[in-house]
């Protein structure tokens, strides 16, 4: 978010997910679910955060040089997929400069991840309280809302995220999972309107179209990898149709195949995205309930 098909990491995960399942294995065995190769570590990222450590302890910084740097570690941790190193450099940052808004944000998101939701909530009102523009800190806020059970504030957040761009196939994508919580139908003809202002050269539309059930999930999945220029981004937008889908699953309460996808998001390795990050909490709570 390439077009070569391989059967790497999440051909595995698929024979593990269904050999604990075999009366329901059916149900996915007979599709053709596209795969990418999940995306590797990227050695720029390791590489800088060995630079980037040694400024920290060689070059002469003034306290906010020295959160910038610790924040620029923060988010390569990130990528890396390195969430507790990166949590701490995000909070050195702020201990030395408390006016760094994207530290915040992303505190704010693996307060989320952790489900500390007022501790979230805190992060996020930070970064609007120094920034109200800062657009992503309404859309974090609002899936902070949004996993806490407060859908109707979730939803108010999510309509300001979308009001800034209503051409971005996701905000309208991400306004309709906070509604479908209240009216599913009343949701999802919203969704119907809210297609319209898409840009329909962005490939998110696809989404859009497979969550109105406009067409089918193949049809979403092979979108993917139409004018993907590699696989890197095959696997990035791959990632992002795997999570829809499976929230697409669990609203028609097929948890089986909700799993699944959520599983599969997190096989493409996209560590930075959204759906990367929130398939796992998905995935924490549809455990957590099961034990129950």
């Amino acid at each position: 978010m390439t077009m070569k098909y391989t059967l790497g990491l999440g051909l595995s995960l698929l024979i593990l997910t269904l050999s604990g399942c075999q009366s329901l294995q059916p149900s996915l065995s007979n599709r053709n679910i596209p795969l990418a190769k999940p995306i590797d570590i990227s050695y720029k990222d390791e590489l800088l955060v060995s630079r980037l450590t040694d400024i920290l302890y060689q070059a002469e910084l003034t306290k906010e040089q020295k959160a910038q740097v610790y924040y620029e570690r923060g988010v390569r941790y990130d990528a890396l997929g390195l969430r507790t190193l990166a949590k701490l450099d995000f909070g050195k940052a702020l201990s030395l400069y408390p006016q760094l808004v994207e530290a915040y944000n992303f505190m704010g998101m693996y307060y989320t991840l952790e489900e500390s939701f007022i501790r979230a909530y805190d992060a996020f009102d930070a970064v609007i309280d120094l920034n109200k523009e800062h657009e992503f800190a309404y859309l974090n806020r609002g899936v902070a809302l949004y996993y806490d059970g407060r859908a109707s504030l979730a939803v108010d957040d999510f309509k300001t995220f979308w009001s800034h761009q209503p051409t971005d196939p996701y905000r309208a994508i991400w306004l309709y999972l906070g509604e479908h919580k209240k009216d599913p139908q009343k949701a999802l003809n919203h969704l119907r309107t809210n297609y319209q202002e898409v840009a329909k050269e962005q490939w998110g539309h696809y989404i859009i179209l497979a969550l109105m059930g406009d067409i089918s999930e193949q049809a979403l999945l092979e979108s993917a990898s139409v004018n993907a220029k590699d696989n890197t981004e095959y696997a990035m937008r791959l990632c992002e149709a795997y999570f829809y889908l499976a929230k697409k699953y669990q609203f028609e309460g097929k948890g089986f195949q909700a799993e699944h996808f959520f599983k599969m998001t997190i096989a493409m390795n996209v560590h930075e995205f959204v759906e990367y990050k929130y398939a796992k909490l998905e995935l924490k709570r549809m455990n957590r309930a099961l034990a129950q």
